[in-house]
């Protein structure tokens, strides 16, 4: 696509939040040698500390560790222009506070049990057996698990397990019953869970949702309620609400379940805090 523009600029406030990798797709689009490689895999040879990894029947090199950064810095330099948000918004600081949830009896049962399954696993077989998939696979079940639910899949059914989160999440609310509020989640079924529960408590009309099931209009009118204070609650999935709208509105933004992309989490946090926001925002991770 770049090929075809007659000018190429990025703006981003997040260029890289995996690795030094993330840069090649972004100088390619820019231009072709402007990182002074032929091929991402010549890149990444370069930049890259590579070790293989065996999955199954497959050998596969993986980066362990990266190397000649400092060179890469000065590369990039020559091709960019940093500005910090500090040193041109006047925006009030961001505060941080941790709410401890405790499991409920069946929330620690099914995850002690995935635990030990993901013990015995690696115990019987060494790390062969326990792939890189199937590791995030078990620890994103039992992130579910403290989430509040557990999907099955084989069926693709989702089971609620009784949880305290739900409730932490209300106790929040009641403690700053006048502050406008975003809910993030890492799942679907988190969205749905917060939404109906901020209903019962609050009302239908004072929470709007957002996610990959919402329509262009619908998401529109969310942002649009919430924006104009005819919604309190906005309820959202980080990796769909999480970039390029402006929720500054809010005063208080919940993590109610994260996910493990840091992309993420520094842009759904950046929905409020931007430009056109004057007071302090806090943030809570349950």
């Amino acid at each position: 696509l770049g090929q075809h523009a007659v000018m190429r600029r990025i703006a981003t406030g997040s260029p890289v939040t995996r690795d030094p990798l993330d840069l090649w797709g972004q100088f390619m689009f820019l231009g072709e040698g402007l990182l002074q490689q032929s091929t991402y895999w010549s890149f990444r040879a370069r930049y890259a500390v590579l070790q293989e990894k065996r999955i199954g029947r497959r050998t596969i090199q993986v980066p362990v560790a990266f190397r000649y950064l400092d060179e890469l810095e000065q590369i990039v330099s020559q091709h960019s222009h940093r500005v910090l948000k500090e040193a041109c918004l006047d925006l009030p600081e961001k505060v941080y506070v941790w709410r401890e949830v405790e499991m409920t009896d069946a929330q620690r049962r099914m995850y002690e049990e995935m635990r030990r399954r993901s013990i015995t696993m690696l115990q019987e077989g060494g790390e062969e057996v326990m792939s890189a998939t199937i590791a995030m696979t078990q620890i994103m079940r039992m992130q579910q698990i403290l989430c509040g639910h557990f999907r099955d899949d084989d069926t693709g059914t989702i089971t609620a397990i009784p949880n305290n989160r739900v409730q932490a999440l209300l106790d929040l609310a009641e403690e700053s019953p006048d502050a406008s509020t975003i809910v993030w989640c890492a799942y679907r079924a988190d969205v749905a869970a917060v939404a109906a529960a901020l209903c019962d408590a609050h009302g239908p009309g004072s929470v709007v949702e957002y996610h990959g099931g919402t329509s262009p209009a619908d998401r529109s009118a969310a942002v649009a309620a919430f924006q104009e204070g005819r919604a309190r609650f906005f309820v959202s999935t980080q990796a769909t609400g999480g970039r390029g709208i402006t929720l500054t509105r809010a005063t208080l933004v919940v993590y109610y379940s994260n996910d493990h992309d840091l992309e993420h989490r520094i842009q759904s946090e950046d929905r409020a805090h931007r430009i056109g926001q004057t007071r302090h925002v806090t943030y809570a991770d349950l």
